[in-house]
């Protein structure tokens, strides 16, 4: 079997085609952004509303407990 040029060009041009694939799908793979999830507490009675960080096992229409006494002094 004789090798010659244009067989050594088509197998670096082949080479250069893959790797360019292969450094050209890492590159684009999309960046993770990170999320922070706050929540909304609003009193239902005199509408006081603080905004904390999201903890596990919050859920929509959670009702949290009472307004803490700290809060209601805060109000008036």
């Amino acid at each position: 079997m004789e090798i010659d040029i244009t067989n050594i060009i088509l197998i670096i041009a082949f080479i250069i085609i893959v790797i360019y694939l292969i450094y050209d799908s890492y590159a684009r793979k999309p960046r993770k952004r990170v999320q922070v999830v706050r929540e909304l507490l609003v009193c239902t009675s005199c509408k006081f509303t603080v905004e904390k960080d999201f903890e596990p096992g919050d859920f929509i229409g959670m009702i949290n407990g009472e307004m803490p006494i700290m809060w209601k002094q805060l109000e008036g």
